[in-house]
């Protein structure tokens, strides 16, 4: 009964207080002594294998989905026969998402390198059938290497969060994962593909390395991305995002930012030299290119 009544109130009611109301009822934390376990569904249907003590499946039991602004590009600029890739899938949030709308005549390639939550990966993507998705257990770089990957420890505060799993830029007590890191054009190379349409990256940190790794991909393809900046993540892997910069503007790229105004997305043109600090999603397009226009209309 707490349970629904916690689930109504988070994805109906959208007040002031609403979600400090929910971490209360339901601490989203590693020792929460109240949480939700087992299969569930999302607010669009898709189910999912959740426990709320970790981030991510907080936010889908009790709120309906993850980052809705961001699922919203997804979803104008990923449609039915698209070819997407998710980089960073983790549990499959976005993955999902991103396979309800390309459908069957889509495709869509996720990678997750961490194994604990690759298997959920997999459970999500079995428990709703979707034969469009291909999980890669590889990490993305620059260069081909064999890394460790910095997994939050489990006894840990930062173990609700599987998402600040990174190769480089994590300083709270972890455990290392050994894990192979290829280019992005390496893997394309060996795959049948006519088209890629757009591509997702959150890898904590990682994000400049990835894309140098995909240089081919964007002359060949010029695909939508959407890529996450977090400075702090940036700053401990000795990333730039000047050099992201030269990299997508010296390509013929656009970018914005990707923000949310109450229940749509609004998009902030992002100029050279902008220097943006703290946290936030951006989208890449090529100048020009029709689907901004559908993407304006949508969120």
């Amino acid at each position: 009964m707490l349970e629904t009544l916690a689930v109504l109130l988070g994805r109906h009611v959208r007040l002031r207080g609403t979600e400090r109301l929910l971490n209360a009822l339901y601490p989203c934390r590693w020792d929460s002594p109240r949480y939700v376990q087992g299969v569930r569904s999302r607010a669009d249907g898709l189910k999912i294998k959740v426990d709320t003590r970790e981030h991510i499946d907080w936010q889908m039991v009790f709120l309906g989905g993850y980052e809705p602004h961001v699922a919203r590009i997804f979803a104008s600029l990923g449609g039915v026969g698209s070819v997407v890739a998710d980089i960073g899938a983790n549990v499959g949030a976005h993955t999902l998402t991103m396979a309800r709308h390309v459908g069957t005549e889509g495709r869509v390639l996720a990678f997750e390198p961490n194994p604990t939550v690759r298997r959920k990966l997999e459970t999500n993507i079995s428990l709703n059938g979707l034969n469009c998705v291909e999980i890669f257990e590889c990490a993305l770089g620059d260069r081909h290497a064999h890394m460790k990957l910095r997994v939050p420890r489990s006894d840990t505060p930062e173990a609700s969060n599987s998402g600040l799993s990174s190769l480089l830029a994590l300083e709270t007590p972890h455990d290392l994962v050994d894990v192979l890191v290829r280019p992005f054009d390496s893997v394309i190379e060996s795959l049948s593909l006519d088209r890629l349409d757009l591509i997702k990256i959150d890898v904590q940190g990682f994000e400049q390395r990835v894309l140098q790794g995909m240089a081919g991909v964007l002359r060949r393809f010029s695909p939508a991305i959407v890529f996450e900046y977090e400075d702090w993540a940036w700053s401990l892997s000795g990333s730039h995002w000047s050099a992201v910069e030269s990299l997508l503007f010296g390509g013929g790229y656009r970018l914005w930012r990707i923000g949310q105004a109450g229940n749509r997305t609004r998009l902030a043109e992002l100029r050279a030299g902008s220097q943006p600090g703290g946290h936030l999603e951006v989208l890449a397009l090529k100048r020009n290119d029709p689907r901004l226009a559908v993407a304006e209309q949508a969120v």
